[in-house]
């Protein structure tokens, strides 16, 4: 099997604990060689040198100690393996958290969620094999009978040739099996991602599937592929049923081979009786961890199997477009009453793509001051939003603060101190509260006058309309009572900026024009960044930028509905 390199990377990192459970794993198999040799003693004194049983009392406490001493290192090596794992896979869980929200958060909306679940959650577990079995067995499937051959070789010559050859055939035919099962395990691995993928799918267009009454056709193909699935883990169970099988049979004969030589020779008075019984007692102790080894073996190419997948997908996600871009963990210093942000010939690529989605976008925009940006779709709006809120990194451009150069977009988010709208805000099974995310210093009051002012307070049931669970994703909920809450969750926020796309996208126009009218009169100290296509929004707006093909074309006072009619932005 081949051992992933980064995963043994990362176990060497570990040293400290790798080895002590393989060094405890060792020790208790000296024991149990120590034990061996007592037990032998013990018996060839009381059956063949008829010695009184109090003379055997030290011996057997001997015994005594070393099994408890087997069993307690054998604990200690299992529980260093154990917290080895869980380090390892802490340490790989957060470097995925860190790439996944910090550094590439649009990785997860361009990509399959399903196989990125699949990944974070039964292939990092199913490394647990790999460090609490295999690994260490490994090694000590490596010492352990090294040490039985250096202890039997003074005392018998041929056992430790018998020893000698047979124990490279268990790790052969393992090795023989193992290219059979390793192809079974990748086909199965292939297919679970694409069983996941496929539930995942399925269960957001439930509705739609309902709705045009098409979940009956989907009977079929899920019993299909759930029997398909059971067919190859049943598969990858049988090669390992019958792998262990044809182990156990090959160590259970070299077992025999032994007996049998040193019975004859004892037979013929060609060997001591304590010597024979004591090689005879290690002969099972010497194929033993070649025999775990191998029952451990499947596990270990099934994690072997996860792992390549889990650091594919790490090397997959790019950390950084431009790396001069480092993430600023502090806030830069903010001097002025009034924040300006200016853009300077941003450009932006969708990775792999031939062209720029955004080109040469240059824009400012004011705190205290409401901008808009329109056009058509496909112009790349949501793409500038996506960089304003640093999801991503421009391929080219910079970014300016009250005239300061900022090395990340994600500084900007940051300093400028956004709070944003999406245009498909995620809602939390839980309740009103529980959804809004008010900061610790908000009150009670405060998020209901906040819900008045987008006239949804009356439209809750309940005493408390803050305590009523919304249900799943909002599912209690109107689509526009949803994006209501969405916008109280906003401006709840602390914030200087506010940036929203296509926030009046679910609104009537009199519920509208009365919500905009109460923003525009308690939030207009804010600057305002707005991503719409509705034309009635433009009323309380200053400046429109109008956008086409990935670039500003022009900028205009919303004040004059004929520039932008004759811009043919609306």
């Amino acid at each position: 099997m081949k051992i992933n390199r980064d995963l043994f990377r990362m176990a060497l990192a570990e040293r400290w604990l790798l080895g002590a459970a393989i060094l405890s794993g060792w020790l208790s198999g000296v024991f149990i060689l120590a034990q061996s040799y007592f037990l032998a003693n013990v018996i060839d004194q009381a059956f063949l040198k008829k010695s009184e049983p109090v003379q055997l009392v030290p011996d057997l406490l001997v015994i005594v100690l070393l099994i408890v001493m087997r069993f307690t290192f054998s604990y200690l090596s299992r529980k260093a393996s154990s917290n080895l794992a869980v380090r390892i896979k802490s340490a790989i869980r957060d470097r995925f958290l860190r790439l996944l929200i910090i550094e590439e958060p649009m990785f997860t909306i361009q990509n399959a969620r399903g196989d990125l679940l699949t990944t974070l959650v039964q292939r990092l577990d199913s490394i647990d094999d790999f460090f609490v079995s295999y690994l260490p067995q490994l090694a000590v499937a490596a010492l352990i009978p090294l040490t039985i051959l250096i202890v039997v070789f003074p005392l018998d010559v041929l056992s430790f040739f018998v020893f000698l050859v047979t124990a490279p055939l268990i790790p052969l035919f393992m090795i023989l099996i193992g290219k059979w099962a390793e192809l079974v395990i990748q086909k199965q691995w292939k297919y679970f991602s694409r069983l996941s993928q496929y539930y995942l799918d399925l269960l957001k267009g439930l509705p739609i599937l309902k709705i045009f009454s098409q979940t009956g056709k989907r009977h079929e193909s899920i019993y299909r592929m759930t029997d398909d699935f059971r067919h190859h883990s049943m598969q990858v169970l049988r090669v390992a049923f019958l792998s262990s099988l044809s182990l156990e049979l090959l160590a259970t004969l070299s077992t025999a081979v032994v007996a049998v030589e040193i019975g004859l020779r004892l037979l013929f008075y060609k060997i001591e009786f304590l010597q024979a019984f004591f090689i005879l007692l290690l002969a099972p102790e010497f194929y033993f961890p070649l025999r775990v080894l191998a029952t451990h073996y499947h596990a270990g190419q099934n994690s072997a199997e996860a792992a390549e997948k889990i650091f594919g997908l790490l090397q997959s996600i790019p950390s950084g477009r431009n790396q001069e871009n480092v993430v600023r963990d502090t806030p830069l210093p903010v001097t002025g009453a009034r924040l300006k942000i200016s853009i300077e010939k941003i450009s932006y690529g969708y990775r792999g793509a031939q062209s720029f989605a955004l080109q040469d976008i240059s824009m400012d925009f004011f705190e205290g001051k409401q901008a808009a940006i329109v056009g058509p779709n496909g112009a790349g709006k949501s793409t500038l939003f996506q960089l304003l809120l640093g999801l991503d990194y421009p391929s080219q451009g910079k970014m300016f603060l009250q005239e300061s150069e900022l090395l990340d977009s994600r500084s900007l988010a940051s300093t400028a101190s956004f709070a944003v709208l999406h245009q498909h805000p995620y809602f939390f099974a839980g309740t009103v509260w529980q959804n809004v995310f008010p900061p610790v210093d908000c009150s009670h009051d405060d998020v209901l006058a906040v819900l008045a002012d987008l006239f949804l307070l009356e439209e809750i049931p309940g005493k408390d309309p803050l305590q009523w669970d919304i249900g799943d994703g909002g599912r209690k909920l109107s689509s526009g009572q949803r994006q209501r809450l969405a916008i109280a969750r906003m401006l709840l926020q602390p914030s200087r900026f506010l940036l929203m796309d296509e926030p009046g996208s679910q609104l009537n126009a009199e519920l509208e024009e009365k919500i905009w009218t109460r923003l525009k009169e308690r939030y207009s100290h804010k600057g305002w960044l707005v991503i719409t296509h509705r034309t009635a929004l433009l009323r309380w707006i200053e400046t429109v930028f109008i956008m086409r093909n990935g670039r500003i074309e022009t900028t205009v006072s919303s004040k004059n509905f004929s520039d932008l009619f004759l811009a043919g932005a609306l």
